[in-house]
């Protein structure tokens, strides 16, 4: 499948991956605006956009939860490589959300059978070359996850 033919399609976190083997984050990224002291507020409601996607039934009408457009370019040549250039924190946050998910519905090794290629994440932060490696695919690991009880309150 080309690229283009994917420019405006809604896709699942999922989904991505099956796009696209390898999803790497550019070396070069903006600042994250959700780390900001004064980004509390775009922090305080994603957080409750995405425990009130949490809370329901899995058919409900308004899932998948809409976390707006991704965007960024496609390494075709060998790895057909998605590399984001806007929506890197979005991306993390959904890789840490089913991460958790997994260890807490203790499906950690469909998660990592999902993520792992060849024993290496299909999600990756690309690194300088200085680093020795070129990218933290292989050093990322799926450690198992304690299950919780519930899940917490969204911020007020």
């Amino acid at each position: 499948m080309s690229a283009n033919s994917n420019v405006g399609r809604r896709v699942t976190f999922r989904e991505l991956f099956s796009i696209h083997p390898l999803v790497e984050i550019p070396i070069i990224q903006r600042d994250y605006a959700q780390g900001r002291s004064t980004e509390n507020e775009v922090r305080t409601e994603f957080l409750k956009a995405l425990h009130s996607a949490l809370s329901k039934p899995s058919g409900a009408p308004t899932l998948p939860l809409d976390l707006d457009f991704i965007y960024g370019s496609v390494e075709e040549a060998s790895r057909n490589a998605f590399l984001p250039l806007d929506g890197q924190q979005r991306l993390t946050t959904l890789f840490l959300l089913h991460w958790y998910l997994a260890g807490k519905d203790k499906k950690t090794d469909d998660f990592a059978e999902f993520i792992r290629d060849h024993g290496r994440s299909r999600f990756a932060y690309a690194v300088r070359a200085s680093s020795g490696d070129s990218s933290m695919r292989s050093c990322i690991t799926i450690p198992i996850l304690p299950p919780t009880r519930a899940l917490p309150s969204p911020p007020k």
